[in-house]
C-alpha cells in the first residue's frame, strides 16, 4: 500500500527530534504517498533540509504529486539506485520497504544506505503479514512476509535502538 501503518511513527519522531542535521539532506526511499515527509517535514530541527524521495511505481507520482512535494525526486528502484547521486544524508527513512524484497536484496540495500546515512530508520512488519499487489502495483507484494524482531536484530548491522509494537518494528541504525 502506498500508505504506512502509524505504529512506530511516534518512536521515529522521538529519535529524529534529537538529530542535528549537518548535511541538510533527508532521504525517503519507496515513498508511497510520502508518509514520512508529510509527518516530519515541519519538525523544527529539520527546517532548511532538502528532502529526497525515491519511488518505483510511476502511477503514484501524479496521484500523490511526489515530484512536487519532494525537493528532489527519483522514479527508480531503490535496490539498484546509485545513492552517490545524493551524497551524505542526515536521515534516511526505509519505511515499509524491506518486506517487499528478498532478504539478500534488503541486506545489500541497507549496507548501501548506511554508507551515505548518518541515521537510518527501518520500519517493518515483525509478524507474518502477507500482502498482494495494491492498486495494480506489483511492487506492493510482500516478498518476505515473515520478518520477526529477532531476525531483524540478527540480520541488520549497527542497530542503535529499536521499538516493537504488536505488528510493526522500528529500528534506528548508524554506521
Amino acid at each position: 500500500m502506498p500508505r504506512s501503518d502509524y505504529e512506530g511513527k511516534d518512536q521515529i519522531r522521538k529519535w529524529i527530534s534529537d538529530v542535528t542535521p549537518k548535511h541538510k539532506k533527508i532521504l525517503d526511499i519507496a515513498v508511497g504517498e510520502g508518509t514520512y515527509l508529510n509527518l516530519f517535514k515541519n519538525l523544527e530541527n529539520l527546517q532548511g533540509c532538502e528532502w529526497y524521495g525515491i519511488e518505483i511505481w510511476e502511477p503514484w507520482v501524479p496521484k500523490y504529486k511526489l515530484d512536487e512535494i519532494y525537493d528532489n525526486f527519483y522514479l527508480e528502484d531503490v535496490r539498484t539506485f546509485d545513492y552517490s547521486k545524493i551524497g551524505q544524508t542526515d536521515i534516511t527513512f526505509a519505511g515499509d520497504v524491506i518486506e517487499h524484497m528478498k532478504k539478500e536484496e534488503a541486506l545489500t540495500m541497507t549496507y548501501k544506505l548506511l554508507d551515505i546515512s548518518d541515521n537510518l530508520y527501518l520500519s517493518i512488519p515483525i509478524i507474518y503479514m502477507p500482502q498482494g499487489p495494491d492498486e495494480g502495483n506489483p511492487y506492493e507484494v510482500h516478498v518476505k512476509p515473515d520478518w520477526s524482531h529477532e531476525e531483524v536484530m540478527d540480520s541488520f548491522p549497527h542497530i542503535k535502538g529499536f521499538w516493537g509494537g504488536p505488528k510493526i518494528g522500528v529500528y534506528h541504525l548508524q554506521r
